[in-house]
């Protein structure tokens, strides 16, 4: 969860630079570049956290299992 707050603030203030950057006529190129990789990594972040999730669900279903187990006897 964090990975997504600290992709979050970099996109943030590279909009900012860029914006900055817009306003006094520089190049832009690089802050858009860092702004796409953010947008990039961010849904790279999506699809690994749904693996690791969907990974984890037969692991989950055996602990429940165990727990109940425990809770009958």
């Amino acid at each position: 969860m964090f990975f997504h707050f600290i992709i979050a603030g970099i996109f943030l203030i590279f909009s900012g630079i860029a914006y900055s950057d817009y306003i006094l006529k520089n190049p832009v190129t690089f802050d858009l570049i860092v702004m796409g990789l953010m947008i990039f990594a961010w849904f790279l972040l999506y699809i690994v956290a749904k693996q690791i999730r969907s990974n984890g669900h037969d692991q989950m279903n055996d602990l429940e299992n165990l727990f109940l187990e425990i809770i009958e006897s």
